[in-house]
């Protein structure tokens, strides 16, 4: 039996004038109008006229939101709570196209939440068959690609080909922070707020505020910023310049006032926020940033953010206790790095080269290190 979904603002369906105009009756034949849509092979009927379950869409979308805001000690608790809303709805079985690629776009963007990029790539598959140009289906593409730019692109073309869904451009700002397009942020969540609930403002509107006091950065450090960016290795003066430029991390220790890498690298080097190297020696300002290094210095500016020195011995407890195996061939529990490499990996700040291994002698790029600086402010 199909239940009628109604969807209103912003959970009506994002669809093109041409399909919009097309909706008779409550339903819609999918096939008959994306007859060239390779996401879309069978016809599939769409309802659109039932409020409860567009309600119990809605709740869900308002539970799963601010999980993007900085993490809450009952952020695990949030994220089970949801998952069971999920699940009951699941249990329903209703017969309805949109109902079930929206279900199952929230429900990957809780994985994603949850760290389970396996069950979230599942679920994007499920929603892509159903409606691959639905915006949560959309969202959910984008935060399961490899870097910002290709998130932005995926953001745009669906925007370009006439999506109007507020939360696309609510996601467009958002990776635009992420990237240092601090004035295009602004733009986009200045847009976006006023068509979404209040929730979005409150979990994005930290973002926007801080891409509005960077917009405007004077063009000589902007051009010093450029110069790091394109860099294909970075030293820690350079972690340190893009650090203090781009992120709230270090507020912890400069509290919030100006000062320089040179003045910080002292202060980071003997509270081990900067690692030393393998010998135990100090590093010197000018000396490359290897990943491990780099690892261990993100999670540690992590853990200060989110106000949780627990993550520091995490993963190494955990597997300690255990008497497990690294997950992580070249990065034993032993390791000094062990806890932030895990870290880094399972929050999607950083990525294992070869899908294995980690590989912490290696370099960094400027623009890497933005990708990764911005992860672990999230």
């Amino acid at each position: 039996m199909i239940h009628r979904t109604a969807l209103s603002a912003p959970n009506r369906l994002s669809l093109p004038a041409a399909l919009a105009a097309a909706l008779c009756g409550g339903t819609l034949l999918l096939s008959a109008l994306l007859g060239g849509c390779a996401s879309m092979q069978d016809d599939r009927m769409v309802s659109v006229d039932d409020s409860t379950l567009a309600q119990s869409l809605a709740s869900l979308e308002e539970a799963i939101v601010p999980l993007d805001a900085e993490e809450s000690p009952d952020r695990g608790a949030a994220i089970a709570s949801a998952r069971e809303r999920v699940t009951s709805l699941q249990r329903l079985n209703v017969g309805d196209t949109v109902f079930q690629a929206r279900l199952a776009a929230w429900s990957g963007r809780l994985y994603l939440a949850a760290g389970k990029r396996s069950e979230a790539a599942r679920d994007y598959a499920a929603a892509s068959r159903l409606f691959a140009f639905d915006g949560p289906t959309v969202i959910l593409a984008a935060r399961l690609e490899k870097d910002g730019e290709g998130a932005l692109a995926r953001v745009e073309k669906a925007l370009l080909d006439g999506a109007d869904d507020p939360r696309l451009l609510a996601e467009r700002a958002r990776l635009a922070a992420s990237l240092g397009r601090y004035a295009e942020a602004v733009a986009g969540f200045d847009a976006a707020f006023p068509r979404l609930p209040p929730y979005y403002r409150d979990t994005y509107g930290s973002l926007r505020d801080r891409s509005w006091s960077l917009r405007d950065a004077d063009s000589a450090g902007e051009k010093g910023i450029a110069e790091v960016l394109a860099k294909e290795a970075v030293s820690w003066q350079d972690v340190l310049t893009l650090t203090l430029a781009k992120s709230p991390l270090l507020d912890f220790e400069t509290a919030g006032k100006g000062t320089t890498p040179a003045k910080l690298f002292p202060k980071l080097s003997a509270s081990g926020v900067i690692p030393p190297r393998g010998d135990g020696t100090a590093r010197r300002l000018q000396d490359p940033a290897d990943r491990a290094a780099v690892a261990r210095y993100l999670w540690r500016l992590a853990a200060e953010h989110r106000s949780d020195k627990a993550l520091l011995t995490k993963y190494s407890l955990r597997w300690g206790a255990a008497s497990l195996s690294s997950p992580i061939p070249d990065v034993p529990v032993s390791d000094p790095a062990f806890d932030s490499v895990m870290g880094c990996v399972e929050n999607e700040i950083m990525a294992l080269p070869d899908g294995r291994n980690f590989m912490g002698a290696g370099s960094v790029s400027g623009s890497d290190f933005a990708r990764m600086l911005a992860a672990a402010g999230r």
